[in-house]
């Protein structure tokens, strides 16, 4: 005798278990890092839900795939996910829900992304004002909103109010522990930042210093984090000619790079350990440290502009030791690299022919030197005013 009350699903399983389940195996993929199968699955799932009804669990899908779309830097399919997952944030929990203010902060995020400087501004600025009604003007979500407000400043270069953002922020910071607080580490090194771009040295160090302090405190999580300050540091130390600091903030960075596999960053770093060296104490160790980076870009199969420069650096060590063939072949490797991946009003173009030209004219080629310098000029002249 069949029973008179229709089963849920075949499985015996509700439709909440099911989507549960779902959801589940949805989660891992994503975490696994399998995008298109994370895609594959949620959309399985839309398909079969038809959207309805509303629900936390469909809300969940529809962010997942909104963030699959976007690790594939599919940007569009990304926000127009979000923009789903929006209105069902909004049906569920209200249009000035803490929920919602999430949302607009990963929309801005891709906004800023992809160079859309004023939408990202206008999405930032809602989750702030849904914050901020929701919890007051001394949360931490205020907080961490307006640090995303001074990101963006300083992407745009507007350095000033990008400080005003920040400093709002750390207001609100200081009235909690700092100790449990990795963003507010994160806030002096932007703070850093900022001011090493306004070239207020001694306001960057201070804030890197700071920095550095708080990331020690935390756990080893944070190591990757720790090697960004001590290179920042090292700038620093560099730009006012520090020089020992600078070589010992950079050269725990570069172990760092070298242990962690972060080559291209370690690349880079190489190159500036081997600027201080030629500068200050001598071509010797210049050589070894441009030339490390160079057998690493070669290891690693990397290539790109890192790539120039290192070649320009080996050129002029070699024209600091009178070898000007030698130096000569190497600007030529990095030029050939430069027009590669740079445009033609680059300084870097301009710079390397200018330097082949030198070179030339001390080998007394002095008409193909003639026909170089040339076209340093004209390289510079298509450079735009800053």
């Amino acid at each position: 005798m069949e029973s008179q009350h229709p089963h849920p699903s075949i499985s015996g399983q509700t439709p909440f278990q099911t989507y549960s389940g779902t959801l589940k195996g949805i989660i891992e993929a994503f975490q696994q890092g399998n995008y298109s199968d994370t895609i594959d699955q949620c959309q399985k799932m839309m398909e079969s839900s038809g959207f309805k009804p509303a629900s936390e669990i469909l809300r969940k899908v529809l962010l997942i795939l909104a963030r699959a779309y976007s690790e594939l830097h599919k940007d569009n399919e990304a926000i127009a996910y979000l923009m789903k997952t929006l209105d069902m944030t909004e049906m569920l929990y209200g249009k000035d829900s803490s929920e919602a203010g999430d949302i607009f902060l990963l929309i801005a995020a891709i906004q800023k992304g992809a160079l859309n400087f004023e939408e990202s501004h206008k999405n930032l600025q809602k989750a702030l004002d849904i914050y901020t009604l929701r919890y007051g003007d001394s949360h931490i979500k205020v907080a961490d909103t307006l640090i995303n407000l001074g990101n963006l400043a300083n992407k745009k270069q507007e350095f000033d109010q990008s400080l005003t953002y920040y400093k709002k922020a750390l207001e609100i910071y200081s009235n909690h522990p700092a100790e449990k607080n990795p963003n507010l580490a994160k806030l002096y090194n932007n703070m850093g930042s900022v001011y090493y771009e306004k070239g207020e040295y001694k306001e960057a160090l201070r804030n890197f210093k700071m920095a550095k302090q708080l990331y020690r405190t935390f756990s080893s999580d944070y190591k990757s984090e720790l090697a960004e300050v001590n290179f920042n540091l090292g700038l620093v130390y560099q730009v006012i000619q520090k020089y020992p600091k600078a070589l010992r903030c950079l050269s725990k960075c570069l172990e760092f790079c070298i242990k962690h596999e972060f080559f291209k960053e370690a690349v880079e770093v190489y190159n500036m350990i081997g600027d201080i060296y030629f500068e200050e104490f001598g071509i010797e160790k210049a050589f070894s440290y441009f030339f490390q980076g160079l057998k690493l870009q070669q290891l690693t199969n990397q290539e790109g502009p890192e790539t120039g420069i290192t070649f320009s650096n080996i050129g002029k060590c070699y024209f600091q030791a009178d070898k000007y063939l030698e130096s000569f072949k190497f600007y030529r490797k990095s030029l050939q690299v430069k027009n590669k991946y740079l445009k033609p009003d680059d300084n870097e173009v301009s710079d390397t022919l200018y330097n082949l030209a030198i070179c030339l004219e001390c080998l007394d080629i002095r008409e193909l030197s003639a026909a170089y310098y040339s076209k340093s000029t004209l390289a510079k002249s298509k450079i735009p005013p800053n």
